[in-house]
């Protein structure tokens, strides 16, 4: 199965996780968290003015510990879904990837892969073609859904 991935995280220098978003090719399966113990004083200005007034989305944040648990459960479950296929997680910017392998604290399951996609997709061709941005855009699960749209445009183009 293939999974897209996105996150949020206090700053680019020492990156810590604050939400992680996953979608299914299909579109049929999704995974949502935010965590309730990151350091807020480590948010740079724009995390602060752009991604925390998203957070608040899902029923409750989660500590490190019960996300680690809840996405590995959920990870396990679209394993057993897809006949035990490998689950390939596609993301558009490394960080994302190493901050899902954090996520995960323990050693990553052999079933799961990750592939870098930015040279694959359009990303932002909403920029490109005059439009304005999304509302709901910097907020995790908004992003992979849209990095699974980008992906499978180009996708249909290259057919």
């Amino acid at each position: 199965m293939i999974l897209f991935l996105d996150t949020e995280f206090t700053d680019f220098q020492q990156p810590d996780l604050i939400s992680l978003g996953l979608v299914s090719e299909c579109g049929c399966h999704e995974f949502y968290a935010e965590r309730n113990d990151f350091d807020l004083a480590r948010c740079s200005d724009f995390v602060q003015s752009t991604v925390l007034p998203k957070l608040g989305q899902s029923q409750s944040g989660v500590d490190r510990t019960t996300l680690a648990r809840t996405l590995r459960t959920w990870l396990e479950g679209i394993h057993a879904v897809d006949n035990q296929s490998p689950v390939l997680v596609l993301y558009d910017y490394d960080t994302d990837f190493e901050l899902f392998r954090q996520a995960l604290t323990d050693p990553i399951s052999p079933w799961i892969e990750g592939a870098n996609v930015a040279d694959k997709v359009n990303p932002f061709s909403w920029a490109r073609a005059g439009l304005i941005e999304s509302p709901d855009a910097h907020h995790a699960l908004h992003d992979a859904r849209e990095l699974r749209a980008d992906w499978l445009a180009a996708r249909a183009q290259a057919q």
